[in-house]
């Protein structure tokens, strides 16, 4: 499954990964997990748009993609999630990450600096 441009928009990814879903899913198979591999990443500031896209409804899709980013900053992970991201069966093995400690060994930003 492709996608119709450049984006890192998670409506979009996520659309076109429902798309691919309709495609390769057969009725009457188990599946546990599936992988989705994003290539030909670009930076953003050497995007250039198709000027025959409609860029006003890439900019409604930006900003309502910002503002759900903004309450799950502010308000907690997974405040707000697409609906097609929500897992009916409860899933015991996922670890909660609220409390976590800092990454130490993994991130030098999360060292702490003594002067």
């Amino acid at each position: 499954m492709h996608l119709k441009d450049y984006t890192d928009n998670l409506l979009e990814i996520n659309q076109a990964v429902q798309s691919g879903l309709k495609i390769i899913f057969k009725s009457g198979h188990i599946y546990k997990k599936a992988r989705i591999t994003l290539l030909d990443i670009i930076p953003k500031h050497h995007y250039a748009p198709d000027l025959f896209v409609n860029s006003d409804q890439r900019v409604k899709n930006q900003k309502l993609l910002d503002t759900l980013i903004k309450i799950n900053t502010n308000h907690g992970k997974n405040r707000i999630v697409l609906a097609s991201l929500i897992h009916h069966q409860p899933r015991c093995w996922e670890m909660n990450q609220l409390y976590k400690s800092p990454s130490y060994l993994m991130q030098s930003k999360a060292l702490l600096r003594v002067n």
